[in-house]
């Protein structure tokens, strides 16, 4: 260990300046993260410039101070003058490591910490998300670059092995987009993106790990490189195949549905439905749900169909009717999507056909309302800190009564929405369904924001939590295609 404490010692005195700018940088950063989100609204030049650039910086002075400090007694190659000394491997292991949690992680985790005091979120119900946001950031960002780091000689190995990691982050986005057949299922699976994000980084861990401990026990650089390698084609396969059905089972599976009648019906083509000429050339669907309260919230991800002949053994499968995005709706107005399947229309347009359907929501839970008043903070379950409050421009025209509430390291996995009379509501959908206290981002505070004109001095928070996934499946017969098609003058 006192030989470990004399390498940290000596790359601390060696990157002092590095050190310090780092330093200074996460300093600012901790300061412009305690804003109030009222400011961040109105004063937004220099927050949103920070705010900004500390998705860059960040990255770019941690990546460049874990090469520089590996780099100052570099693992490949056989000509380093501390192979001369009397170093061991564990030693120079901990001392690098001492040295990223000193530096790194410690200064980070802290200006979250100051943030988060600051601006009177509670201490103890954050410190899972505080914790875990620091195992985000090292797994995603540290962690690689630490074994890229024992991997290379120099910055000019370093700096093109590095920016593998966004361009490995593209490729899997894309070829998810691919594998999924169409844009809009991508966008319809978004809620669900940290489950394959999860798995990637769980394997972008795993395979570091191995790396690091081949190069540091037996500096073996060829042998290590390949483990890295073989890493990276994993973390695209896991980026890539996982398409959002298995995603939504997954989901299902962490969060069920608690009710066992929840049911869903396809209905027949409503003639006197509205149509407008953006929506020629597409099928509408609509299904009923039933089993629940008719104000219970609800969100139509998607669904697929199956169509057959009447009589004929096989379904033609794989047909799924997507918005685009997710819709919020309620079980009294259930879910209506939409598909284009000219190509079918065509074949099948006046054939009486049956058709199955699947039918993906996420139910939400019974309403809770809260009433914030001006200069009066409150903390709302499923919401975070809210608050109402006056906001002055640097103009006097530029006043405005800000609404806002702040959560720590994610936004909530609940709807919410903001109701004030007479000046109508603002409705928050998920983010993501995650069940983790944190996600990927910089800034420790994200808040849900409305800005009104009139001088409002009170509004409710209505949350409603999320209940669970379902799968909901359905069918109807003797049905044309044609019925379903979108047609003005209908």
């Amino acid at each position: 260990m006192k030989q470990a404490l004399h390498i940290f010692r000596k790359d601390s005195w060696h990157l002092r300046y590095v050190i310090a700018a780092l330093l200074a940088w996460t300093t600012l950063f901790a300061i412009d993260s305690a804003r109030t989100p009222g400011a961040f609204y109105i004063e937004s030049s220099m927050t949103f410039v920070i705010g900004q650039l500390s998705n860059w910086v960040f990255p770019v002075l941690w990546w460049y101070l874990v090469a520089r400090v590996c780099h100052a007694e570099a693992l490949p190659g056989d000509r380093q003058f501390w192979l001369t000394r009397p170093y061991g491997r564990a030693s120079l292991g901990i001392a690098k490591a001492l040295f990223v949690l000193v530096y790194i992680v410690v200064p980070f985790a802290g200006a979250q910490l100051f943030a988060l005091l600051v601006r009177g979120l509670p201490l103890l119900p954050n410190l899972p998300g505080l914790l875990w946001e620091q195992v985000i950031i090292g797994a995603v960002w540290i962690v690689p670059a630490f074994v890229i780091a024992s991997l290379t000689q120099s910055l000019v190995q370093f700096i093109p092995s590095v920016l593998l990691i966004p361009v490995i982050y593209g490729v899997g986005t894309v070829g998810n987009s691919v594998t999924q057949m169409d844009r809009t299922a991508l966008l319809s699976g978004r809620p669900f993106d940290w489950i394959r994000l999860s798995l990637a980084i769980a394997v972008a861990v795993v395979v570091s790990a191995v790396a690091a401990r081949m190069q540091f026990a037996s500096r073996r650089t060829g042998r290590s490189r390949v483990v890295a390698l073989c890493g990276v084609l994993a973390v695209v396969v896991c980026l890539a195949s996982v398409p959002w059905q298995t995603a939504f089972a997954i989901q299902q599976w962490v969060d069920p549905v608690p009710q066992h009648g929840l049911a869903a019906t396809l209905q027949r083509p409503i003639i006197s439905a509205p149509r407008t000429p953006q929506m020629l050339g597409q099928l509408q669907f609509h299904f009923d749900v039933s089993g629940l309260d008719p104000s219970t919230p609800l969100a139509c991800h998607a669904g697929e169909l199956g169509i057959r002949r009447p009589g004929a053994a096989e379904w033609r499968s794989g047909i799924r009717t997507i918005q685009g995005a997710t819709e919020l709706t309620s079980a009294r107005n259930g879910c209506t999507l939409w598909t284009v399947l000219a190509p079918l229309v065509v074949e099948f347009g006046d054939q009486p056909l049956d058709v199955r359907a699947t039918l993906y929501v996420t139910v939400f839970g019974d309403l809770q309302s809260t009433t914030i008043e001006l200069g009066s903070a409150r903390t709302v379950e499923h919401a975070g800190l809210c608050d109402i409050s006056r906001v002055r421009g640097r103009k006097p025209e530029r006043q405005a009564t800000v609404a806002a509430c702040v959560s720590a390291f994610r936004l909530p996995a609940t709807l919410v929405e903001f109701a004030t009379p007479g000046e109508g509501s603002d409705r928050f959908g998920p983010r993501s369904y995650s069940p983790f206290p944190a996600e990927l981002w910089m800034r420790p505070l994200l808040a849900m924001t409305r800005t009104f004109a009139a001088n409002v001095d009170r509004f409710d928070v209505q949350t409603w939590p999320v209940a669970g996934h379902a799968v909901l499946h359905t069918s109807l017969d003797n049905v044309r295609l044609s019925d379903f098609e979108v047609r003005l003058g209908r």
